[in-house]
């Protein structure tokens, strides 16, 4: 299984009642931030999925952004914001769906209940949760969670990624350390999932160019969670190229980004300077390796 003590505590206290209850009251530790964070993620999957089951029963209305929201968008960030209130009151909780600002002086729980809503509604399982806690502009715990592969990618603190694969019908969880091993040794593939592609027909015809020149493998039109692309990098190792059109929520790019950088990934602009967690707009590059980063930058600002 590969399983940490505090992940296999996880899968077996979920499976048995929830994983909630013994929680409350204990002392403060990465264990327990790492515990109730991953807990929380299952909890929200496992509504999603229920959701999914029955397309009739999902009620579809529009922000003032003009962005699909439904209601297990709704359901799951209140869900989250119950369970880590209830564990940690003493912290903030803000979110995609009831907003809410950050404080400098407090820690902060970062909450997006379904990062691409249309890919859920759509029944492509490219879609995920993002969960994070921040505090004085770093991030503590970062989480991307696709409750339809099963696939969750966390990180504490400095300490190295993981990637657990638990798809809740049977299967034996298993744990792993990212970069995956074999992964890490390989050569990279020259793979780059550019997103969304309407906003960029030069640079996704200059990629396109590049390939038919082997300067790159595959060129990928993947939509879908954008925190999904950037935290499935140090297992895949396809770079992502991504226009961001208003400046990032906290709950937008932060988790991935986080779990991009601890596994050795970079995520800069176009300039190779690293992008905020919070705030940024414009094109930004993810990449697992620098020598393939620095192929994709020069193939941008040749433009």
């Amino acid at each position: 299984m590969n399983l940490k003590p505090v992940e296999q505590k996880v899968v077996e206290k979920f499976n048995l009642w929830g994983g909630i209850l013994d929680v409350k009251g204990s002392k403060e530790s990465p264990e327990k931030v790492v515990y109730t964070g991953l807990v929380t993620l299952l909890h929200m999957g496992r509504l999603l999925r229920e959701a999914r089951r029955n397309p009739q029963g999902i009620i579809v209305s529009y922000k003032q952004d003009a962005t699909r929201v439904t209601d297990p968008d709704v359901k799951a960030e209140q869900l989250a914001r119950s369970i880590l209130g209830k564990i940690f009151p003493d912290d903030l909780v803000v979110g995609e769906e009831n907003g809410g600002e950050l404080d400098p002086h407090r820690r902060c729980w970062i909450v997006d209940p379904i990062d691409s809503t249309n890919t859920f509604l759509s029944y492509e399982n490219t879609s995920a949760i993002s969960l994070g806690l921040m505090h004085e502009g770093k991030m503590l715990f970062s989480a991307v969670y696709n409750p339809f592969t099963g696939e969750i990618f966390y990180v504490y603190g400095e300490d190295r990624p993981r990637l657990i694969q638990h798809n809740g019908i049977g299967e034996v969880p298993t744990g792993y350390d990212l970069p995956l091993p074999q992964i890490e040794k390989r050569d990279p593939y020259r793979f780059v999932n550019i997103h969304p592609v309407q906003l960029n027909d030069a640079l996704y015809s200059r990629f396109i160019q590049a390939r038919t020149q082997k300067r790159l493998d595959k060129v990928l039109q993947r939509g879908g969670s954008p925190a999904l692309s950037l935290a499935s990098i140090p297992k895949d190792l396809i770079s992502f190229v991504h226009q961001w059109d208003t400046p990032a929520k906290p709950w937008d790019l932060a988790a991935g980004i986080d779990i991009v950088r601890k596994a050795g990934g970079l995520v800069t602009g176009p300039d190779g300077v690293d992008i905020p967690l919070v705030g940024y707009q414009g094109l930004f590059v993810a990449s697992h390796r620098r020598e393939f980063h620095d192929q994709l930058l020069e193939l941008i600002n040749t433009l």
